[in-house]
């Protein structure tokens, strides 16, 4: 995302795939050995002729198994950002597998391996609310009331998909890790906001232009930021080193709803990452404002601080250091956007660490919806 990061990733593609019976229905009897990795696809995905692509839909998730399940393994959720997919997280679905997790990562719509399908003509562009309904029906597809509520791990806007379905399904969430996106981005300096500004409106000229000239403008970028996806080993770099500019959606997305937002209070858009989901819902405190913008549970927030621009403000980082047991933030030395890549020890090392206190903690008692 932000320019400056280094690093290079070898990918490990999954060993077999399972189709699902029916759109939107996954069987679990077929469910692979521990140990080892799957891909469950919508049915008929790679068909041309499939257009209706509208949520709620099963999306093509990556699930290890726990090669050594441990009776207080949970079920890890993994949602990626741009311009990535679920490879992103071969070193962290390593890392909680052996630790006795179960991992299910699950790609953004029209990311790879959602593509092939949802970036036909003629297929609408997701919105943030469709990728939640999405996210959802894939969870709830692949997992047993056993397995419930699941733990997100979120990078990226993968973090601003994690912090709406947390707030719409609150149940089905036990603990959110965010990565390097927080859920209020206000306070950021005019620099900062010129940057972000810079390379959004890049993006989604990009995605406007759309074609090969939009597929190149959206390379481009990632290129000059060095995405571990057009790194060596990389899903990008594997596949001719192209970026579709369908990719660029969460960006177009984002600034419509800050947008809307705008336009309802007659001001301007008070940047909130998570695209006022939460805007005006209740904190833990009982008050309103940016404190409800804190999922209503355990709350891991780390991201980098050797980066052009932070994601996030500082009332931010405050309201997550106040949220109760087993919350907190980590600032990772050194390290760019990409942290979960070029600094997968440190970041395995802090996610293993506190999955071990969320498991001892009671879930929320009632926890609170911003609808």
């Amino acid at each position: 995302m932000p320019a400056g990061v280094v690093g290079a990733l070898a990918f490990h593609p999954p060993a077999r795939t399972l189709q699902t019976r029916a759109r939107g229905a996954v069987s679990l009897a077929r469910r692979p050995r521990r140990g080892k990795i799957c891909v469950v696809s919508s049915a008929n995905a790679s068909s041309e002729k499939m257009k209706d692509l509208s949520p709620p839909r099963v999306l093509p998730a990556v699930v290890t198994e726990p090669s050594s399940p441990s009776p207080k393994g949970l079920t890890c959720v993994l949602i990626h950002g741009w311009p990535d997919s679920p490879l992103m997280w071969s070193s962290q679905v390593a890392a909680l597998t052996d630790a006795g997790h179960r991992c299910i990562a699950i790609p953004l719509p029209c990311y790879h391996p959602d593509d092939a399908s949802s970036n036909l003509r003629g297929v609408t562009l997701p919105t943030f609310d469709t990728a939640v309904e999405d996210t959802v029906v894939t969870i709830e597809s692949l997992t047993t009331r056993h397995e419930t509520p699941v733990v997100l791990v979120c990078h990226d806007w993968g973090c601003v998909v994690g912090y709406r379905l947390q707030r719409k399904h609150p149940r089905l969430v036990r603990a959110v890790c965010a990565l390097d996106v927080g859920g209020d981005v206000a306070g950021l300096t005019a620099k900062e906001r010129l940057f972000v500004a810079a390379y959004q409106g890049w993006l989604l000229a990009a995605l406007a232009v759309g074609g090969t000239v939009g597929d190149w403008m959206t390379t481009r970028f990632a290129r000059l930021s060095n995405a571990p996806s057009l790194r060596p080993g990389g899903l990008d770099f594997e596949r001719g080193g192209t970026i579709p500019h369908r990719r660029n959606w969460p960006y177009l997305r984002f600034w419509q709803e800050q947008l809307a937002r705008a336009r309802r209070k007659g001001g301007g858009a008070d940047w909130a990452a998570d695209g006022g989901a939460g805007g005006g819902a209740d904190g833990a405190d009982g008050r309103g404002g940016r404190r409800g913008r804190v999922p209503s549970c355990p709350t891991l927030y780390m991201y980098g601080a050797d980066k052009p621009s932070r994601f996030h403000g500082d009332d931010w980082l405050v309201a997550v250091e106040g949220n109760g047991a087993g919350s907190g933030v980590v600032r990772v030395e050194g390290a760019g956007h990409w942290f979960p890549v070029t600094h997968a020890d440190e970041v395995n090392a802090r996610l293993t660490e506190w999955l071990d206190t969320v498991v001892e903690l009671p879930p929320t008692p009632k926890s609170r919806s911003a609808l």
